[in-house]
């Protein structure tokens, strides 16, 4: 019966490199070190975004980050993937405090208020990319992944 599902809490899944998952739900993301970054809209006006940078959520599931991310993690990339399906990519360092100012962000709130249903519960806020479309709506895994170098060295066609 319907009675016995247990309700689902937003949550995000975080995913290591070697596949083990931490899911993080909202009331845990709330005790995380908070951050918030103001970010022009489309029409101009400034709005501010307040939640968890995404570097702090992949320290949960041992990011080489910071004097590790160096050689072979280099290749590292993070896919963070939207409840419908949409997913992006970046590159480890993209995130990593140490090799950028930019703080990405795993928003739960706009203006002081949580996000909506369209955007929320969690949305990834890219600051100072000219097109929005890396800022998936509705994040529900956020995935460390390595690129492999065979991939990389296969023969190329003439």
């Amino acid at each position: 019966s319907l009675a016995d599902e247990k309700p689902t809490v937003p949550a995000v899944q975080m995913v290591a490199l070697d596949g083990t998952a931490v899911v993080v739900t909202a009331a845990e993301l709330q005790k995380l070190p908070r951050t918030s970054v103001e970010v022009i809209d489309q029409n101009g006006r400034t709005v501010k975004y307040t939640g968890v940078a995404v570097h702090v959520l992949l320290s949960q599931v041992n990011a080489p980050l910071g004097k590790e991310l160096r050689g072979a993690t280099l290749r590292c990339f993070v896919a963070v993937k939207g409840n419908d399906d949409y997913r992006v990519v970046f590159a480890l360092c993209e995130l990593d405090p140490e090799f950028s100012d930019r703080v990405i962000l795993l928003a739960d709130e706009q203006d002081g208020k949580p996000l909506d249903e369209n955007s929320g519960p969690f949305q990834l806020i890219v600051p100072g990319e000219k097109r929005r479309a890396r800022w998936v709506r509705q994040v529900d895994r956020i995935r460390l992944m390595e690129s492999r170098v065979f991939d990389e060295d296969m023969p190329t066609k003439p």
